[in-house]
């Protein structure tokens, strides 16, 4: 679901709609950020083990993984929060841009 989520193409239709996408992107980086104590955790348990086993193919090569899929959700994320942050500014232009063309229009008829 996280990877879901931050890895959409959606960036809403209007600044209502990306506001409430930006306040779930919040809460999915924070649930990632969390879950970087239970990577740790994992890397500290694989220390404890012996020597062998510590070292050994299949620890390594999982824990490598992991840790590169968390890097790359991270990276998805951080450009995901940027694509939403632009999709915003822009709707924002928009709004404001209507609202000067109401005002120009207003004032046309007034000459």
């Amino acid at each position: 679901d996280v990877l879901r989520l931050a890895s959409s193409d959606d960036i809403g239709k209007d600044e209502s709609n990306v506001m409430t996408l930006l306040k779930k992107h919040k809460d999915v980086t924070d649930e990632l950020k969390n879950y970087q104590a239970t990577i740790d955790a994992l890397h500290e348990q694989a220390c404890q083990l012996g020597e062998e086993d510590r070292e050994s193919g299949p620890v390594v090569e999982r824990l490598a993984s992991i840790d590169r899929r968390y890097k790359e959700l991270l990276e998805m994320a951080k450009i995901r929060k940027q694509r939403l942050l632009d999709a915003l500014s822009l709707f924002k232009l928009f709004t404001e841009a209507d609202g000067v063309e109401q005002w120009i229009a207003e004032k046309e008829k007034m000459l």
